[in-house]
């Protein structure tokens, strides 16, 4: 079982910052996890969500906005959102499964990890056309389909297109793992926890505030089982081969 710092180690520190991704590498996490959106002026930053609210900005897209606009926008804990070349640069030489989050840029990103010849990549988007365009564009990178509602579907498409993998957001049968695997293809796998028990409350309480500090305070009071040492176990035993994709390397990187 490999552990992959979900953006990081967003329990500790905000989400695909270049202090997350040392986070999670300090914790011994065997890669890291980033996503990619593009500014107004072509600029590629670390950032997960398109509009900046959840993470401490006004309730503005990356995409209306210059990196200069940006980096005057102070989130949570007075952090900034880092660019992908920087975030890459800061962690040395930790492989990274970097996450499309947007069509029509592939060329643009695929360049940015030529400057780093010697650092193992991997490519994801829930967008398969992006994930096909990547491969395309560069045969030798890995990639893999992300889906969370049509894991079989995804599992022929990807063993079609000769790609490294599946990400699911988590296991829903353990058919679907052993499928994958005899397909050839790798299984990583984002746990669900607290963070989606918080999407669901925000459906009924829209006016609550989604950060990872908000699930922070959640999870002490009602410790997540997923990322408990049964869990752990579990894991090993059914899914010994999965890519475990977490937002608490800290707790996961201790149980291996």
């Amino acid at each position: 079982m490999k552990i992959i710092g979900h953006r990081g180690a967003p329990a500790l520190e905000l989400e695909n910052t270049i202090a997350s991704c040392k986070a999670a590498i300090k914790l011994g996490v065997d890669r890291i996890e980033v996503d990619v959106h593009a500014t107004k002026d072509g600029q590629y930053v670390a950032v997960h969500d398109d509009n900046i609210a959840r993470i401490g900005g006004p309730a503005k897209r990356v995409s209306e906005l210059t990196y200069e606009e940006l980096q005057k926008i102070s989130l949570h804990k007075g952090e900034r959102i880092p660019l992908l070349r920087e975030v890459l640069e800061a962690t040395g030489d930790t492989p990274v499964y970097v996450e499309i989050k947007i069509r029509g840029h592939s060329e643009d990103i695929c360049k940015i990890l030529d400057n780093f010849p010697k650092r193992k990549f991997w490519i994801g988007s829930f967008d398969h056309d992006v994930v096909l365009e990547c491969q395309e564009l560069r045969p030798n990178l890995p990639v893999a389909f992300a889906t969370n509602i049509h894991p079989f579907k995804t599992i022929r498409k990807a063993k079609k297109a000769g790609a490294y993998g599946i990400t699911l957001y988590y296991i829903y049968l353990p058919l679907v793992y052993a499928s994958a695997r005899k397909a050839g293809l790798k299984v990583m796998v984002f746990p669900l926890g607290t963070s989606w028990l918080l999407i669901r409350l925000s459906h009924l309480f829209p006016r609550i505030h989604k950060s990872t500090y908000a699930t922070r305070v959640l999870e002490r009071r009602n410790p997540n089982p997923w990322d408990s040492k049964l869990a752990a176990k579990l894991y090993k035993k059914f899914y010994p081969e999965v890519l475990l994709c977490t937002d608490h390397p800290e707790r996961w990187a201790k149980t291996r």
